[in-house]
């Protein structure tokens, strides 16, 4: 990760593969510690001194964002924190990042119950009736973990579209050839699309390349390239691998350059 350091902003939403049974984070937070961000967009965290859920802060044109990035299934006390962030950042437009969300039919279910997850149909509901439907500035949800590609579209309590996306490529070649996600903002709408850095190639299928309409911005029509790379699916051997390592530096050398 060390390429995109002082160079892109950005923040870990940790997965069920980064925690143990017992939701202990200690080994996460070795690798990915508070120090490592610069508090010139780095907002916060919880719990104190950890990193396992956070929050950024950008702006892009004339609009500001909050970002938060929350650990897989969060519990009462997660959400609670979320909720004062978003409250606190009430005049910012709010995207939120967790691995676990969406299933691929859409539903909000994870198939790998943990914390807050606690019932094995729609366990992912209650972050939705919790955290994203009363907080009118909440816009986008982006989610991993399942294995593939899924939308919906629901209002929040103002009536307001909020976004959520399921992106998950590591059943693929090579534990995903390195596809990732690349959304560009434009003051009324977000283009989506689907790259592979590994094989320089972009997937155009209905559900990996498309524009959603009416993002929540009364600013200029400007159009902003706000590139997010979803780091929800870290793949571990990556990192413990020396062909991992290479491989890691090629992806991201080649990100760097899409902006």
């Amino acid at each position: 990760m060390s390429l995109l350091d002082n160079k892109v902003g950005y923040g870990i939403s940790p997965s069920n593969h980064d925690i143990s049974p017992q939701r202990e984070t200690n080994f996460f937070n070795q690798y990915f510690p508070i120090s490592m961000f610069p508090s010139a967009w780095y907002g916060g965290s919880y719990p104190t001194g950890k990193n396992d859920s956070s929050y950024q802060l950008f702006s892009a044109d004339d609009t500001d964002y909050v970002i938060i990035h929350l650990i897989y299934c969060p519990t009462t006390d997660v959400l609670q924190w979320a909720k004062n962030v978003l409250q606190q950042n009430s005049n910012r437009q709010a995207i939120i990042t967790i691995h676990g969300f969406l299933n691929i039919y859409g539903e909000r279910n994870t198939h790998v119950p943990s914390g807050g997850c606690t019932a094995l149909i729609n366990n992912t509901q209650y972050i939705w009736d919790e955290l994203i439907y009363p907080n009118e500035n909440v816009f986008l949800v982006l989610s991993g973990h399942a294995h593939g590609e899924a939308m919906r579209t629901d209002p929040n309590i103002a009536g307001k579209p909020v976004y959520q996306l399921l992106a998950n490529y590591q059943t693929r070649q090579n534990g995903g050839d390195g596809w990732l996600r690349i959304l560009k903002f434009s003051t009324d709408s977000i283009y989506v699309q689907t790259y592979s850095p590994y094989l320089d190639k972009y997937e155009k299928d209905f559900d990996s390349e498309f524009i959603l309409s009416s993002t929540p911005s009364d600013s200029k029509k400007t159009v902003v390239s706000v590139v997010i790379v979803l780091f929800l699916l870290i793949v571990v051997y990556f990192y413990v691998t020396r062909k991992g390592k290479k491989k890691l530096k090629n992806y991201y050398r080649k990100v760097l350059k899409l902006g």
